[in-house]
């Protein structure tokens, strides 16, 4: 916790806010990318079930 607060407290360069949002952004596709993987086996079991009688 202190090390994270030093962190925050410390002036944050242009640079560092740069990374941390590409990072973000990267962060962000990925869960997208999850997601809609997710939501194609979702679909195929669905499928499934609906063949079922």
């Amino acid at each position: 916790m202190a090390v994270l607060h030093r962190i925050l407290v410390l002036p944050v360069r242009r640079q560092t806010l740069d990374s941390i949002g590409s990072i973000a952004s990267w962060v962000l596709q990925i869960e997208e990318g999850f997601r809609s993987q997710e939501l194609r086996v979702i679909h195929r079991y669905l499928a499934i079930f609906n063949c079922l009688p």
